[in-house]
């Protein structure tokens, strides 16, 4: 018998798996509006930082989706039901997820070189600036790479992509609930962001794919050269043993 690891649930996971459940038994569909934060921090009895937390993660997952001066209205699309497929297929490496994202990403980023407005381009500037911003103590990290890519699913118009690229992005979280590279290497890793925006301004197709497939490449170098540390370490260990 083989049983996977027990970990710790925190609070706002336990939000977003409510909303989820919801959605799953009808309670919640796609357009209904949520109450104000007060109203939900009374009702699932937690702190506003709590609660923040989970409308944030939940923005990333493209569940919700948030109206300037209107509030926050629940954004489901049907088909993120895709992720009961994969029933948490936990078995999976990160490096296949990442092939599998190289694989659906030069498409995603070939449609939003062709599709994005300037309010998405607008958008993943931003995004850029916000991990750069020397008032931002967290920097560079996976949930904010995430909301980068999701960012460039979402110019691409498509949203069966969307979710399969969402599902990959959920599936590598839940892997690992911790960002598996230092700052440093995912700083050195995400200044091809920039690049990748620039080509998408200029609908430059082939710089992008180019682009995307290399930021990726990156990322798989430097997952496998961690693994490599993490073996040799552990040999080691053994030897003091």
């Amino acid at each position: 018998m083989k049983l996977s690891p027990i970990r710790p649930v925190r609070l706002y996971e336990q939000i977003v798996a409510r909303f989820k459940q919801m959605a799953d038994v009808g309670e919640l569909k796609p357009g209904d509006w949520l109450p104000s934060e007060r109203l939900l921090v009374e009702q699932l009895g937690v702190s506003r930082a709590v609660l923040l937390e989970a409308l944030r993660v939940m923005e990333v997952q493209g569940m919700l989706e948030t109206l300037p001066g209107e509030g926050r209205v629940f954004a489901r699309s049907g088909l993120a039901q895709l992720g009961q497929v994969t029933n948490r297929v936990l078995e999976s490496a990160v490096l296949e997820v990442l092939d599998a994202r190289e694989a659906l990403e030069c498409k995603i980023v070939e449609l939003a070189t062709e599709r994005a407005t300037l309010d998405d381009i607008m958008q993943l500037k931003a995004l850029i600036n916000l991990a750069e911003d020397d008032h931002n103590t967290q920097g560079y990290t996976y949930e904010w790479n995430s909301r980068f890519h999701l960012a460039i699913a979402a110019a691409a118009r498509n949203a069966v992509l969307y979710e399969l690229l969402n599902l990959l992005l959920q599936l590598r979280a839940d892997l690992h609930r911790k960002d598996l590279l230092s700052q440093d290497e995912l700083k050195e890793i995400a200044t091809g962001h920039l690049q990748i925006v620039e080509a998408i301004e200029n609908r430059d197709v082939s710089s992008a794919r180019d682009l995307i497939r290399r930021h990726i490449t990156q990322t798989k170098e430097a997952v496998t050269r961690l693994d490599e540390g993490l073996t040799r370490e552990t040999v080691n260990n053994l030897e003091q043993v």
